[in-house]
């Protein structure tokens, strides 16, 4: 209905079975997007926040840190540009960032670091935005 402004928070908490891996909640943000542009919703008539923590919170590295850590690029950094340019708002948990041993240093400059997970996805569900959770 492109009479609706679709405003959607996301939860990303899952991870791939490999860090050569395309992270596949973040690629479920693309599809989603795609497939409400190919139901006729012009990109102005969706937004989108996600909050990464838990097993996704490695993805919004750098590929410095992601290199030191796995030995391999980071896949999901062209995914995360392209969904930042398209208006997606990406922020990370800065609780699991401290969970999981990451400088904030480290974290790619498209990823905002927000207080948690919880306070990210609450503040948008107040704010009217339905909930997703990848």
């Amino acid at each position: 209905d492109n009479n609706l402004d679709y405003r959607i928070a996301i939860d990303i908490v899952s991870g791939p079975d490999s860090p050569e891996q395309l992270n596949p909640a973040l690629n479920n943000v693309a599809r989603l997007m795609n497939l409400h542009g190919l139901g006729g919703i012009q990109p102005g008539k969706i937004e989108i926040v996600l909050a990464i923590h838990g097993k996704a919170t490695v993805a919004v590295v750098d590929n410095d840190a992601y290199l030191k850590r796995f030995n391999v690029d980071n896949p999901n950094l062209g995914l995360i540009d392209h969904l930042k340019k398209a208006g997606v708002k990406l922020t990370v948990c800065g609780q699991s960032l401290l969970g999981s041993e990451i400088d904030p240093a480290e974290v790619n400059p498209d990823v905002e670091i927000a207080l948690s997970m919880l306070t990210t996805v609450t503040t948008y569900q107040l704010r009217g935005f339905a909930f997703l959770r990848f």
